[in-house]
């Protein structure tokens, strides 16, 4: 087992709407990748910040004679940051994870992949993983990105 990426990074609201690029080589062939990416918070809790949010963007996007159809702001909360993965090896795209669970674990290999991803041999070469950051909300939301290369019969460990 080798952590071959092992990265946090602090994304805010001018962060939404972007891609963040996390490159990392393999020097060798391994049986199989092992991604563990998580972030949070993933509910915005500041209901302050979410009503204007939330009266903001109907505002900006419904227009003002369909406006009484949409009830109370309350309806749409809780809000929740999105900030989603993708990978790539080479120049060739893999697959993504545009799934919501704050938490996730992905395996990458040429006998399968883990849904979303394209079975794909383990090799070496460059590689990228891409967080697609939908939406930060309010305050700084922390991401962490962990990359192991696994040989045949070893397991990855359960930390972050």
């Amino acid at each position: 087992m080798k952590k071959i990426l092992n990265q946090t990074l602090v994304l805010k609201p001018e962060n939404s709407k972007t891609n963040v690029p996390l490159s990392f080589s393999l020097e060798k062939d391994y049986e199989r990748l092992f991604i563990r990416y998580r972030y949070f918070p993933k509910k915005v809790e500041d209901m302050d910040q979410a009503k204007r949010e939330i009266l903001q963007a109907l505002e900006k996007y419904v227009p003002e004679e369909s406006r009484a159809a949409y009830s109370g702001w309350r309806d749409y909360a809780p809000l929740v940051n999105l900030v989603t993965l993708s990978l790539d090896y080479e120049k060739e795209y893999l697959g993504c994870a545009h799934r919501h669970a704050p938490e996730q674990k992905h395996i990458i290999s040429a006998a399968g992949s883990s849904p979303g991803f394209v079975p794909h041999p383990a090799a070496a070469g460059n590689w990228k993983i891409v967080l697609n950051v939908h939406a930060i909300i309010g305050n700084p939301v922390t991401c962490q990105v962990e990359v192991i290369g696994l040989e045949k019969g070893e397991a990855p460990d359960d930390s972050i």
